[in-house]
């Protein structure tokens, strides 16, 4: 490469990961005293929320990363998937909205197969079972081995209901 020579960069990560830390910093402005009052969690409440969100954005980080120091000489702005980004982005604005009122279950169950639908997956039942596992072993991840209870209606509140039912 010739010294001054305009190297491009990997604008799709670029993009891609602005947008995950402009997320980030959306949901930031959520976990901020008061958009929490009245939903009841165990520990912490601002545990759960700040732990996603760390990790929400150190993965904004590295592909803001990538982008900036592994350049693709043949990239544009116009290979990047518009509609898909702006569905995402769509789709956890509205994650943001619903989470509060509705909890982390009801509002993963909806969003997550929304989502992987909206990125071009067609296969129902993949997209079933992946949503059911995730949702399941996040649950079981935080509640369980972080002791970070989730908001809203839980698993074990779940299965007090159906025990309840016999």
């Amino acid at each position: 490469m010739k010294t001054g020579a305009f190297v491009k960069r990997d604008v799709e990560s670029l993009v891609a990961g602005g947008a995950v830390l402009g997320i980030s910093a959306l949901l930031f402005t959520q976990m901020l005293s008061g958009h929490f009052s009245g939903v009841e969690l165990a520990r912490n409440p601002m545990t759960f929320p700040r732990f996603l969100l760390t990790i929400f954005a150190l993965g904004g980080v590295g592909m803001v990363l990538r982008g900036w120091l592994a350049p693709r000489m043949h990239k544009s702005l116009t290979g990047i998937a518009w509609g898909r980004l702006l569905a995402v982005l769509v789709l956890a604005g509205l994650y943001l909205a619903v989470f509060a009122p509705l909890g982390f279950l009801p509002a993963t169950l909806i969003i997550l197969p929304t989502t992987i639908f909206a990125l071009g997956y067609r296969r129902v039942v993949v997209i079933f079972l992946v949503t059911l596992i995730t949702v399941v072993g996040l649950w079981y991840a935080f509640a369980e081995i972080f002791s970070i209870r989730p908001p809203g209606i839980g698993m074990d509140d779940i299965f007090r209901a159906i025990g309840r039912n016999r």
